[in-house]
C-alpha cells in the first residue's frame, strides 16, 4: 500500500523510494527468519566471529537507508513542507545505492551464518577462519 502511495506522488524517482522500502521489509523478514532459526546470541555471535566487518558494514548500510529512505519520503508525501528537491532528489538516489548494498549484505552474511556453506568456504580456503 505504502508503495503504491509513493507511486501514485507522481515523484520522478519514486521507483528509488519504492525499491528502498523493499530492500528494507527484506531486511526485516532475513532478520526475523534468521532469529527465529539461531536466536539472538547465534546470529550476532556467528557474525561478529565470522565477519565483523562485514556485520558492521551491514549495519551502517541500514542506517543510511532507513535514513535517507524516511527523509526524502517524508519530504515526497508532503510530511516536510520545507526542503530543498536537490535535497531531496539526492536522498532518493542515495536510497537505491543503499538498498543495493544492504541486499548484497544479506546475501553475504546468508553464507556466513549457515554453518555448512561458512565450513565448505573455509576449507576451500575462500574465506579465513
Amino acid at each position: 500500500m505504502l508503495a503504491e502511495v509513493i507511486r501514485g506522488s507522481g515523484y520522478r524517482y519514486a521507483e528509488n523510494l519504492v525499491y528502498g522500502l523493499g530492500a528494507l521489509v527484506d531486511r526485516d523478514m532475513w532478520v526475523l527468519d534468521k532469529v527465529s532459526r539461531y536466536g539472538i546470541e547465534g546470529v550476532v555471535g556467528r557474525l561478529v566471529e565470522r565477519s565483523l566487518e562485514t556485520f558492521l558494514s551491514f549495519t551502517g548500510y541500514t542506517m543510511y537507508l532507513a535514513f535517507a529512505w524516511t527523509s526524502a519520503t517524508a519530504a515526497v508525501l508532503g510530511l516536510v513542507k520545507e526542503f530543498r528537491e536537490t535535497n531531496r532528489d539526492t536522498l532518493a538516489a542515495w536510497c537505491r545505492k543503499y538498498a543495493e548494498k544492504v541486499e548484497n549484505h544479506i546475501d553475504t552474511l546468508d553464507l556466513l551464518l549457515d554453518d555448512e556453506v561458512y565450513g565448505d568456504l573455509a576449507e576451500l580456503k575462500i574465506i579465513k577462519k
